[in-house]
This record gives structure tokens, C-alpha cells and sequence, in this order.
């Protein structure tokens, strides 16, 4: 069997995925017979929001190349992150699903609690079927602030404060 330069690189970054820790960036994903990797490109602070820092997030499939990303805005002091957009390509495979548990897992590992995104409206059946809840009312047509709690971390009471008032519509 001839050498796959692309296989030697999966297990390359599976090794160091595992050594970073349980969770974390980069991850190798296996979505119908296909991989992908998913790591860090980037992370610096963000202009005029001091403590404030952008994350970009590559997604690659094996063999083939760049498939999409995610960009979040992370704010460690409070344990928050905010996706500021999300693509990827093939739609429809679960390429998406998997890409976004993995930023969670990674968040969750990191300490983060929260993440926080505005939904563009052909977009909110996603990221409600992966757990977000809106955070307003949902108006057709109009983009829509959505939240998800990756563990719990304010008590009861400061619930209100967060937003978490509203359950996501039958």
C-alpha cells in the first residue's frame, strides 16, 4: 500500500489533540465516511473590546481541503464565547453537527459556559435542533439572538438575568 501523506497527517493531529487534552481543538471527525479536521488558525484580541479575543476555526476534509469554519468572539474573564458566524460545505451530511459539538467540547474543556450567536433566519431550525434557545421572540423572516448553556454555572436565581426565560416554542 503507497504512503497517504493525508492519513500520516490525521493521525499526526489526532496525537496532538489527544496530548492538548480530552475535547479539545484540533479534532479529526468522521461524518459518513468522510474526514475532517477541525483546528485553530488564529486567536487575537478584539479591536476596542479589551479582554475580548477572535477565534478562527479551519475546517479541512482529508485529501481534499479548506470545507468551511467558524469564527467565535471568546471573552475568558467571563466565561463566555459568541459564534459570529459558521459555514461549512457539503450542507446536509451532518458536517455542521459535528463541527459545532466539537467548538463545544472545546469551549466546555476551556472553562467556557456560555455561547451566545445571532441566528440568520434560514439558520434557526439548526441551531435550535442543536440546543440553542432563542432569546427573544421568534419573528419569520428576521434573525433571531440565540443561547446555550454548556453546563451549569449561575444559580437558580441569576437564570432571569441570563436570558434563559424563554423555552423554545413546540
Amino acid at each position: 500500500m503507497a504512503w497517504d501523506p493525508f492519513e500520516a497527517l490525521r493521525r499526526d493531529l489526532e496525537r496532538i489533540s489527544r496530548a492538548l487534552r480530552p475535547g479539545r481543538l484540533p479534532a479529526t471527525l468522521s461524518v459518513r465516511g468522510r474526514t475532517f479536521v477541525a483546528f485553530y488558525t488564529s486567536v487575537k484580541e478584539a479591536t476596542g473590546l479589551p479582554g475580548t479575543y477572535i477565534a478562527e476555526i479551519r475546517v479541512v476534509e482529508v485529501g481534499e481541503g479548506f470545507v468551511g469554519g467558524v469564527s467565535l468572539a471568546v471573552t475568558p474573564q467571563k466565561e463566555t464565547a459568541r459564534v459570529e458566524w459558521a459555514s461549512v460545505t457539503p450542507r446536509g451530511i451532518g458536517l455542521g453537527r459535528a463541527i459545532v459539538e466539537a467548538v463545544e467540547r472545546d469551549l466546555k474543556a476551556r472553562g467556557y459556559y456560555l455561547v451566545e450567536l445571532l441566528a440568520v433566519p434560514d439558520s434557526i431550525p439548526f441551531w435550535k435542533a442543536l440546543g440553542y434557545i432563542p432569546q427573544a421572540e421568534d419573528v419569520p423572516g428576521e434573525a433571531l439572538e440565540m443561547a446555550k448553556m454548556l453546563y451549569m454555572r449561575a444559580l437558580p436565581g441569576e437564570m432571569r438575568v441570563l436570558g434563559f426565560i424563554h423555552s423554545p416554542p413546540a
